[in-house]
């Protein structure tokens, strides 16, 4: 979504991938300690940061690839 986002914007191609590629990351271990600290779920929130970790050692190189050669950083 952020690719589409960002594709036609009128900024610098550098800041197209700077955006779009921080996107990617997994998601932030905050939520976790806010979810302590609220007497949620937390075992649920770290899970979901260890899934998104785990699936983002397969993503990240395919979109590093992906958006370098999209928008031309090589």
């Amino acid at each position: 979504l952020t690719l589409l986002a960002v594709y036609r914007m009128p900024i610098p191609s550098m800041c197209k991938l700077v955006l779009t590629f921080s996107a990617c990351f997994p998601s932030a271990v905050n939520m976790v300690a806010v979810a302590s600290l609220e007497n949620r779920n937390a075992t649920l929130a770290s899970e979901g940061v260890a899934l998104t970790t785990i699936l983002s050692m397969v993503s990240l190189p395919v979109w590093i690839v992906l958006l370098s050669t999209l928008f031309g950083m090589q």
